[in-house]
């Protein structure tokens, strides 16, 4: 079913072995894209804030590895959550986003995420320090020009998908991880009744949780 677009109206235990990635650039291929689900958003400069749908992106950084209860599996990092809209405006941060993949993409148009599975991608990453524990971070993600992408390695990751909210089964929920499998897991249902999200920052500035510091 893939995302599903709503009209808004006006893991634990895991033992890892990593070393944080040194700042700078990276080649990576686009693995997941999540459907967090709508969720509140902190009130902005006194003014509240409407519950907005958000989406999450995953990406398999090529070439690194991380160690995972004693298997070698390959790096992935997930983005701060992107809030969406019934199509990508130029005041949202999807549309920027989503230009790393498709370039040419027009303002107001919506877009095919599913196409962009499995393309390669130049992410900066950064750090962020919290409680003495540095975390890496996707600060921004880059175009690789078309005529050297058959260059950039294939990645070892092969159940690309695109989840919706409710597609539990679907990989890329299931490997939701820190403050972003809560913020799934706290989404506002349809109902409006069983689940209370809770508020993000309006600014999109997260800590990741501090099991997953890779």
């Amino acid at each position: 079913m893939g995302i599903e677009r709503l009209a808004v109206q006006t893991s634990g235990g895991d033992q890892l072995t990593y070393t944080n990635l040194d700042a700078g650039e990276y080649e990576a291929r686009l693995i997941y894209v999540a459907d967090l689900g709508l969720q509140n958003r902190q009130p902005f400069k006194g003014e509240e804030k409407k519950p907005c749908q958000q989406i999450t992106l995953c990406f398999e950084v090529l070439g690194s590895t991380v160690e995972i209860n004693g298997e070698v599996k390959p790096r992935t990092l997930w983005m701060n959550p992107t809030n969406i809209f019934s199509s990508m405006g130029s005041m949202g941060n999807e549309l920027p986003l989503y230009r790393a993949f498709v370039p040419s993409a027009k303002e107001d148009s919506v877009p095919n995420w599913e196409e962009q599975l499995g393309k390669p991608v130049t992410l900066n990453i950064t750090h962020n320090v919290s409680n003495g524990r540095t975390f890496d971070k996707i600060a921004s993600v880059a175009a690789i020009p078309l005529k050297y992408q058959d260059k950039v390695a294939q990645a070892i990751t092969t159940d690309f998908s695109v989840g919706g909210c409710e597609e539990l089964d679907s990989p890329a929920i299931q490997n939701l991880r820190g403050f972003l499998k809560t913020n799934h897991e706290n989404r506002i249902t349809k109902s409006g009744s069983s689940v209370v999200a809770q508020p993000v920052s309006e600014h999109e500035e997260f800590e990741m949780n501090e099991s997953v510091p890779f």
